[in-house]
């Protein structure tokens, strides 16, 4: 598949001034625009000229309406852009960017003739401007902002949007429906063009700008030229369909239910004294095979069938991602258009390769919880493999989470693992609280008093942590809408259920009826909502106040980045009630 070219011209002025005092027959008698016309001919380009209303003693109104008619004509390849009232021009304050953006267009349609010449994508003056002044000419017409050719901030975006706009080249402000393609060549920066061509990768669009104070010099005008040489076969300048797919898929969903998938894998690559695995020597159990089809599991949990977009969370009883079948499985249900959390230690180096591989509108909407079984990976030498699967999920676009289970052994390990941590990951890992599933009351997996407990493992300040322990042990009376919003399903068998220890439960396999299980209401059987964490934060009691889901998995690294990239932050920023039916009592 081709990709993209655009060049653009920032500051014009002087470009309408020149075909305004000089006697041209044509347009293309300017030496501007004989320029522009000879790489649209050659090679198909398609130019912006960001413009000031008013600069160097020239304002745009008194532009010559002479070439209305090759305006017009041409306005296929050739547009005219905002750039800003005039070099002072910021918008991060109450400046009045309506006023002067409806005055470009006045000028602009005045002496080109129609308002196809208008570009609807726009590179305002120091890549500046507030949400409030942003919105005001989305309402005119602008879809999208051009960003620096740098790693400074870009008009109102938060560090974490920011920073992943400048890794992927693109982002969309799901919320307020705009777009933002970063700039990566600045011309009249590039010392070496031999060497600028060596770096460019034709895997990436080209999005290149120049200054119009440069535009006279021949130096600059062969790089231009070079540059498009360079990449005629391999990019075209379709700008508009570019956008249109690169964001297709990416808009702002509120989760329609929570189902917390079982993958019945019961081996591992693993031996954690801790887990039931060992416990019951279950290490070279084999492969399942799966009934049905990854094709088949999306359309049973189609978005129509399941009324919308839901999380799934996948977990095996062993290591999640051993089946190679998963990878089939977790393609078609976010290309079905879900969100899924995937459990997983992080070790099959094999599986994140693959899953890298993804389309980006796909990775943008998965995201792993990586269990760091530290001595674990020490025994096995695994560490160095753990911290690189982490970086290419999150370099790769996906968003990520590192969670200890803890226990007792571990603790004369904690500054080792908080070093190890903020070394490798930026930030601490979130910690869990495990429990005994062979006790009634499935109590804390520790010898240590509550209270103890809770100092230890504290200091990890672990928002997952103190909100699970807050709930841990207490038995849940409040109306509980477990079995509408949320369930519990067997990837092997179908069998969807209320909950974990809940009766009611419906096969949706076996075929595609419509799913009829009750809510758990006030009889929950189990002696207290362990997995909290999820069911609560996603708000299955709707009463109870709770942090949101994103709280449980996020962290802000040393360097700014977050681990949940910024469409996974806002799915995560949303309750059930949002989007589901409550009963009136």
């Amino acid at each position: 598949m081709n990709k993209i070219i655009n060049f653009s011209i920032d500051d014009c002025i002087e470009i309408f001034r020149d075909i305004t005092i000089n006697n041209y027959n044509s347009l293309f008698e300017s030496d501007y625009f004989s320029f522009f016309k000879e790489l649209h001919d050659k090679y198909d380009a398609k130019i912006s000229l960001y413009s000031f209303v008013e600069y160097k003693e020239f304002n745009i109104k008194n532009t010559t309406d002479k070439f209305k008619k090759e305006f017009v004509n041409n306005s296929d390849w050739l547009k005219i852009g905002f750039h800003g009232f005039n070099e002072n021009s910021r918008y991060n304050d109450k400046e009045n960017i309506k006023k002067d953006y409806k005055l470009f267009i006045k000028y602009v349609k005045r002496f080109a003739g129609n308002l196809n010449i208008i570009d609807n994508f726009v590179r305002l003056h120091y890549f500046s401007g507030n949400l409030e002044n942003i919105l005001k000419i989305k309402k005119i017409g602008i879809k999208g902002l051009l960003t620096a050719d740098d790693d400074r901030d870009n008009y109102y975006l938060k560090n974490n949007e920011n920073i992943f706009l400048n890794k992927h080249n693109i982002y969309k402000d799901i919320k307020n429906e705009i777009f933002f393609i970063k700039t990566n060549l600045r011309i009249e920066k590039i010392e070496n063009i031999n060497e600028t061509l060596k770096t460019i990768d034709i895997n990436n669009n080209i999005i290149m700008f120049t200054h119009e104070q440069y535009l006279n010099d021949k130096n600059i005008r062969d790089k231009i030229i070079d540059i498009y040489e360079y990449s005629k076969e391999t990019h075209k300048p379709d700008f508009i369909n570019f956008v249109e797919d690169e964001f297709k898929d990416i808009k702002l969903d509120k989760i329609k239910k929570f189902i917390d998938c079982y993958i019945p894998i019961t081996t591992c690559n693993f031996r954690c004294p801790y887990c039931y695995i060992t416990q019951n020597n279950r290490w070279n159990d084999a492969l399942p095979e799966f009934k049905y089809s990854a094709q088949y599991v999306r359309k049973a949990l189609s978005k129509e069938r399941l009324g919308g977009t839901c999380l799934l969370n996948m977990c095996g009883g062993g290591e999640t991602l051993l089946p190679p079948y998963i990878i089939e499985l977790l393609k078609e249900l976010l290309e079905e258009g879900h969100y899924i959390w995937v459990i997983t230690n992080g070790s099959l180096n094999k599986r994140f390769e693959e899953i890298s591989k993804f389309p980006k509108n796909l990775l943008y909407r998965l995201a792993f919880k990586f269990s760091f079984h530290y001595l674990e990976l020490k025994r096995l030498n695994k560490l160095e493999d753990y911290v690189k699967n982490i970086k290419l999920m999150q370099d790769s676009g996906a968003s990520f989470s590192i969670e200890i289970t803890p226990y007792d052994e571990l603790i004369e390990y904690i500054d080792e693992i908080k070093e190890f941590s903020l070394k490798n990951f930026g930030a601490l890992p979130h910690i869990t609280v495990a429990r005994e599933d062979n006790t009634d009351n499935k109590k804390i997996l520790t010898k240590l008093s509550k209270q103890e407990y809770n100092k230890v493992w504290s200091q990890f300040n672990s928002k997952m942590f103190s909100f699970k322990l807050s709930t841990f042990l207490v038995k849940r009376k409040e109306y509980c809408y477990a079995g509408k919003w949320s369930y519990i399903l067997d990837i092997g068998k179908g069998v969807l259920r209320q909950c974990y220890s809940n009766n009611l439960q419906q096969n949706i396999f076996e075929n595609m009826k419509p799913i009829k299980i009750k809510s758990v209401g006030r009889k929950c059987l189990e002696p207290h909502c362990y997995n909290s964490h999820a069911f609560l934060t996603w708000g299955d009691i709707p009463r109870l106040k709770a942090p949101y889901y994103y709280e449980m998995r996020n962290r802000i690294q040393s360097d700014e980045k977050e681990w949940l990239n910024p469409y996974m932050k806002e799915f995560c920023s949303h309750k059930l009630k949002e989007n589901n039916n409550k009963f009136n009592f």
